[in-house]
């Protein structure tokens, strides 16, 4: 990239064009969308741009441009055509733009798609790979509508089309579609109030909570500071030192308390970080989702 530079004339069609080719085959419920960033002052195009422009309006493909000189009418144009918005710069523009734009109505429309779950391939069995058209040995998933073999998942089988993916994808999609929403910190207040019961086991671990020693104030402080150090490094590099940072009563155990708010269980810090980027799924709130059938014979 930084052998790479900037020569010639800016060309707007040119750019719509290469825009067009790679985002015009998404479905219809995918996002069509493109942000430009655009310094100069003329454009240079081989043909009639407004063609192009009713083109990416045709194709409900939506531009957004951040113009960084004077105000350009053609890049004014181009946005409401599409639908979109045109700006000068700005330090949090960008950012702005980083959430995708809500659903266009007509194509809001949930679309049931066509999936495979191919069944793992034999060893020492040979086949023709359909993806690589290759022999291969062992291995392998077979397609479960016209039985062709394939290397990988997730994949489009090469033979019939059909989308080929197994049951963890679907999960891991689930996972980042619907993530688990925040816990709540418990105060120290109500954990010193004796007019409040609440629980002194962690519902993930079984370990005894810690009750925090840290002023309030200070505490808050402390946990943001703590949060920007997590964002910079990974969170592996940090999870034996973590525990060293925070003040505790056990000597092992942060004092960070927190319940969620559906199932109102209480969880340690370690089962939160735990929770969150690792399991995905409340303990609480799948032991009251899928109850244990008592037998009566018991």
């Amino acid at each position: 990239m930084d052998k790479l530079e900037c020569a010639g004339d800016a060309s707007l069609q040119n750019a719509l064009d290469l825009v067009y080719e790679n985002l015009n085959d998404i479905p219809s419920y995918g996002h069509r969308e493109a942000l430009i960033l655009y310094s100069a002052l003329t454009t240079c195009d081989p043909a009639d741009i407004m063609e192009t422009i009713q083109k990416c309006k045709k194709s409900k493909l939506r531009c957004s441009i951040i113009g960084l000189s004077a105000e350009i009418y053609i890049c004014k144009h181009l946005c409401q055509e599409t639908g979109e918005t045109y700006s000068g710069i700005r330090r949090d523009l960008l950012l702005e733009h980083a959430p995708p734009p809500p659903a266009i109505a007509e194509f809001a429309v949930s679309n049931l798609i066509k999936m495979g779950f191919p069944q793992r391939g034999a060893e020492g069995v040979i086949s023709i790979c359909s993806c690589h058209k290759e022999v291969k040995v062992g291995g392998g998933y077979t397609c479960p509508r016209c039985k062709a073999h394939v290397c990988e998942l997730p994949t489009e089988c090469q033979i019939c089309g059909l989308t080929l993916v197994s049951s963890p994808h679907l999960a891991r999609l689930y996972h980042h579609l619907f993530p688990i929403t925040p816990f709540n910190e418990v105060l120290s207040a109500l954990l010193s109030n004796p007019r409040h019961t609440l629980p002194r086991v962690c519902f993930g671990c079984q370990q005894t909570l810690p009750i925090p020693l840290l002023d309030k104030y200070f505490r808050i402080f402390f946990i943001k500071c703590y949060a920007e150090f997590v964002s910079i490094f990974a969170f592996h590099l940090c999870t034996e030192n973590r525990k060293n940072l925070l003040l505790s009563d056990a000597g092992s155990k942060t004092s960070l308390h927190v319940t969620c708010s559906k199932c109102n269980q209480h969880f340690c810090f370690d089962c939160d970080i735990y929770i969150h980027e690792s399991l995905h799924n409340c303990p609480g709130c799948e032991s009251r989702r899928h109850p244990k059938i008592l037998n009566p014979n018991e």
